[in-house]
């Protein structure tokens, strides 16, 4: 990992995880935290574990594993806790499992799951946070030659725990997030 440093107009090397993920692995801002969750190991295995990234001591910290080996998945804080979204479990499926961390209890639990299977590559999706809502935009539905990406926005309402789609005219590349929200489609 690296930090840049503007003062200097330098980037700086930070502690590195242990935990062995190599690539297709996700990561969120939550707390004053780094997280990091899934992912694809050196010797090619999926993984389930997790851990948390202390800017301040610069150290990273092993959390509770995933209940599932997943690679590209989508994570993002919401409220108090963390949300592990779809992703790939090693054959064609592309997950629409849901899964919350909890911190103080170093734990996850399953969550209601997505009305479609999604996987966070390239081209989507996107996630953000909206009026105490998760807003899921785009997202890809299989890999190789695929349609673009799903025009379909996903609402999670992490209270109810329930998801709703909202169809739309275009596939989404790109958004801002916070109040208001705001999505940007290609032209």
């Amino acid at each position: 990992m690296v930090r840049y440093n503007p003062t200097g107009n330098i980037w700086e090397s930070r502690a590195t995880s242990s935990r062995g993920v190599v690539r297709n692995m996700a990561y969120a801002v939550h707390g004053g935290y780094i997280y990091s969750s899934g992912g694809v190991t050196a010797s090619n295995a999926r993984s389930s574990s997790a851990d948390r990234y202390d800017p301040t001591s610069d150290t990273w910290t092993s959390i509770a594993p995933m209940s599932q080996d997943v690679y590209s998945l989508g994570l993002f804080g919401a409220g108090d806790y963390l949300y592990a979204f779809g992703g790939r479990d090693g054959t064609s499926t592309f997950m629409s499992s849901v899964e919350r961390y909890d911190p103080p209890s170093d734990s996850w639990t399953a969550r209601a799951s997505m009305p479609n299977g999604l996987a966070f590559y390239d081209r989507g999706p996107a996630i953000a946070a909206s009026m105490g809502e998760v807003f899921i935009f785009g997202g890809m539905r299989c890999w190789g030659a695929c349609p673009p990406p799903t025009d379909v926005i996903l609402q999670y309402n992490p209270t109810a725990n329930e998801w709703h789609s909202i169809a739309t005219s275009a596939p989404f590349t790109n958004l801002a997030w916070r109040d208001p929200l705001l999505v940007l489609v290609p032209t």
